[in-house]
């Protein structure tokens, strides 16, 4: 009796090994099939994604074409500039950051999350959060580095106008580019360009704007890359990200600086003829009788350029925008009408 008890057990034991012996090659069939079809079927993809993953692209911003006078004298170039900018795919959560930041650089955390919303479809490309920064700023952005994540500093070229408002009104001023201009012009601009607005740098926009660069550096698991740029706005390659691991660059596209513009004006004849207005409002414009080319074009009231380009001018741009008459803005040497004088005479 109990050896029939004992065949009994061992032959129920026998039929529970063959279940689970069944189960385990199931699951291991299951598991090989799907092994299969991640690194042999679908291997192309997940390579692309994990690409996708290890990468992080930069933006090398490509400098303004300089614009020289008569004899080679400088009248509008670029200077160096530190910005703050930020990248929605690693900030981690947007609302806080941007309430970071607000209470750090006074800058305004609903316009800055109306940037992000509209930039949803690019992540990684970069946001200005504010330019130009001064070194107190930008202390206090470093020391709170913890609490913003995908927020960095990078140096940019900034317009420079080397007489101010001395033939403010031809060489024109620089704006932010806007919504609408940018998707006609999406091939060359991302948000937060500057864009010629008036006079010279508008006319000859395609010519000085340039051709931005790019550079793609690896990005380990769960880092964020923290880049930083020298003064001539390169990133250093031996940065870290937010683990400590040292970056590599995998590719480079170097910028392609903008084209210089020469100029017939003669900008000490242009001082000249401005003084001579002083605070009247008029022009004055002064050809060489051989061969016409302009050596003067002065207007007054005129303006300084820089104060489109300049942080803390917000008033000054406003007031100059708005201004009533007589308009700065109006260059009257070619964009006003006037009765013939003693030109017919």
């Amino acid at each position: 009796m109990e050896r029939r008890k004992g065949e009994r057990h061992q032959a129920a034991a026998r039929v529970r090994v063959l279940h689970v012996g069944a189960a385990l090659l199931v699951v291991c069939a299951v598991l090989s099939a799907r092994l299969w079809q991640l690194q042999v079927i679908q291997t192309h993809q997940y390579r692309e994604m994990a690409e996708h993953n290890r990468l992080h692209p930069q933006r090398l911003k490509a400098r303004r074409g300089t614009i020289y006078g008569r004899d080679g004298l400088i009248l509008a170039d670029n200077r160096p500039a530190c910005d703050v900018v930020l990248v929605p795919a690693d900030c981690g959560e947007p609302e806080a950051v941007c309430a970071k930041l607000a209470s750090l650089l006074d800058v305004d955390a609903e316009a800055l999350q109306a940037a992000i919303s509209a930039q949803r479809h690019h992540p990684f490309e970069q946001i200005v959060v504010k330019r130009d920064v001064t070194r107190t700023d930008l202390i206090r952005v470093e020391e709170h580095a913890y609490a913003l994540p995908g927020v960095f500093t990078v140096v940019n070229s900034q317009r420079r106008y080397i007489f101010g408002t001395t033939g403010g009104q031809l060489l024109g001023y620089l704006g932010e580019i806007g919504p609408k201009e940018l998707e006609q012009r999406k091939d060359r601009y991302t948000m937060g360009d500057y864009i010629g607005r008036s006079g010279l740098e508008q006319q000859y926009e395609p010519v000085l704007h340039g051709t931005d660069g790019h550079t793609v550096v690896t990005r380990y698991a769960w880092g964020r890359p923290q880049l930083r740029t020298d003064l001539r706005g390169n990133p250093y390659i031996a940065a870290r990200d937010s683990y400590g691991h040292e970056l590599e660059e995998a590719y480079r596209l170097d910028p392609v600086p903008g084209n210089p513009v020469y100029l017939t004006l003669d900008i000490h004849l242009q001082a000249k003829a401005e003084e001579l207005l002083r605070e009247e409002v008029g022009a004055i414009v002064v050809l060489e009788a051989d061969t016409g080319a302009v050596l003067a074009l002065a207007s007054t009231p005129g303006y300084d350029p820089s104060v489109f380009v300049m942080r803390g001018c917000d008033r000054e741009r406003r007031e100059l925008l708005n201004a009533g008459r007589p308009k700065p803005m109006v260059n009257r040497a070619y964009r006003e009408m006037y009765p013939p004088g003693s030109v017919f005479k």
